[in-house]
């Protein structure tokens, strides 16, 4: 397994770390202002929003400038939003701060996949797949109960830590990853992605033509609504406006939920290896 490999695990872990004791203090420190459960949903969903929107330019500025510096940079920007959306003090200033972020983390997602992919050899590419999602796993694990006794003492002191935690895996991926080779396969061939990448780059509108591609985005779409449309934004206000419950019982649903994700990773990079990534 690349090196790289490793190194963006570690950075994932740092990031969901940070995202994790910043979720469960969102929809509460956006109940703060006094807006209702709509806008808080739209506090929730205007990162995520703004993450799809910028996608497409972030993949741009990958092949323009390199998954270094794109990583690096979406991880700054991310901070500084988080941190400054913490002393936000108006709705209206959240939220464009919390849209802002969605760039910044649209351009690390996009700078650490793109690397992952091109560094992994095919008969790993499962395993460094699982690798990098555990990172994720075990950072959002141990993020949403931190966060939500944290949220109990101040709602803004979990977004100073996660822009913290933010600019810690922003230095990490400036200082340990390097301009990588492309993964090789056994015989030290250069890999190829598949039929439609061997002549070289792929335009978005012949991806579009795929079958494999349009179902992968269908069912990334169908991943997100439930973890960013659901989860992230409507659990916290469940438990704390219906079940009468604190804050630290929100980050300890959102445990539970990583717990579960983190049980059905440990096969499955190795079961996509062997298998294939769909059934026969």
């Amino acid at each position: 397994m690349p090196r790289e490999v490793g190194v963006l695990a570690v950075i994932a872990f740092v990031v969901a770390l940070g995202f994790g004791i910043v979720a469960p203090a969102i929809p509460i420190f956006a109940r703060n202002f006094g807006v209702g459960t709509t806008a808080v949903g739209l506090a929730v969903s205007a990162f995520a929003f703004f993450r799809f929107v910028s996608a497409f330019s972030g993949g741009t500025m990958v092949e323009r400038f390199g998954e270094r510096v794109v990583l690096t940079t979406g991880l700054v920007i991310v901070a500084v939003t988080t941190g400054l959306a913490g002393l936000a003090g108006s709705f209206p200033v959240f939220l464009a701060l919390r849209a802002a972020g969605g760039v910044g983390s649209a351009m690390f997602t996009v700078a650490a996949l793109s690397l992952l992919l091109r560094v992994a050899p095919p008969t790993h590419r499962g395993r460094a797949a699982a690798t990098w999602q555990g990172g994720f796993i075990l950072g959002g694990i141990a993020g949403p109960a931190a966060g939500g006794l944290l949220a109990t003492l101040s709602p803004r002191l979990p977004f100073f830590l996660y822009a913290g935690f933010l600019l810690v895996a922003g230095a990490v991926g400036l200082l340990l990853l390097r301009t990588a080779p492309s993964a090789t396969d056994p015989g030290e061939t250069p890999v190829q992605s598949g039929p439609d990448l061997d002549a070289g780059p792929v335009s978005l509108r012949t991806a579009l033509r795929s079958r494999v591609y349009i179902a992968a985005l269908i069912a990334n779409l169908g991943v997100g609504w439930v973890l960013f449309g659901v989860r992230n934004s409507l659990v916290p206000l469940y438990v704390t406006e219906e079940l009468g419950r604190t804050v630290a019982w929100a980050g300890a649903g959102l445990l539970a939920g990583s717990l579960a994700q983190a049980v059905a990773l440990l096969g499955s990079g190795r079961l996509v290896d062997g298998w294939g990534r769909r059934p026969r």
